[in-house]
């Protein structure tokens, strides 16, 4: 599903990513582990297009990453949970998963989009998986960090990513 290929970072003179090579198959789960500053987030940043690597080959589902926008890799289904708070704390937990929905993300979609029987049985869907069923009607802002976060993966699952990758999640 995901093939990265001598990935090579660098900071002015100093390189921070080395040649890395990565493989993630469907249905796997694969951590990318080490000491602060030695790479994880950027690794994860040049993955999601968020930032550009000097070199090396980023494929998803077959597809070549290495030259897209990010926003072009995210609509391939490459999900990013970025570290650090991205939940609304002013919206409840069911309007951040309403909020996240897909068909409202373009500027036509936001405009008209409305709360159906079938965002709703997504949201249910998604609130059981993050164990945030009993707290839809709950200020996001009033949750735990823990169920802070859970909020912000169920934000990224309501997309149906086809990879989900989180920076930081415990």
């Amino acid at each position: 599903m995901l093939n990265v290929r001598d990935l090579r970072v660098s900071y002015g003179m100093s390189e921070v990513i080395h040649g890395i090579d990565l493989d993630v198959g469907e249905n796997e789960t694969v951590a990318i582990m080490g000491r602060n500053g030695m790479g994880k987030t950027t690794t994860i940043a040049c993955i999601t297009r968020m930032m550009a690597a000097n070199s090396g080959r980023i494929a998803f589902a077959g597809q070549d990453l290495s030259r897209l926008p990010s926003h072009r890799a995210a609509r391939l289904g490459l999900g990013f949970v970025p570290e650090g708070r991205r939940a609304f704390s002013g919206l409840t937990v069911r309007e951040n998963l309403e909020l996240s929905y897909p068909k409202g993300r373009n500027v036509f979609g936001s405009l008209f989009f409305k709360v159906t029987d079938e965002v709703n049985a997504r949201v249910m869907a998604v609130a059981e998986d993050i164990f945030l069923s009993d707290r839809l009607d709950t200020s996001a802002g009033l949750l735990s960090h823990g169920q802070k976060q859970w909020l912000e993966i169920g934000m990224l699952l309501i997309q149906d990513p086809e990879l989900l990758m989180l920076d930081e999640p415990v």
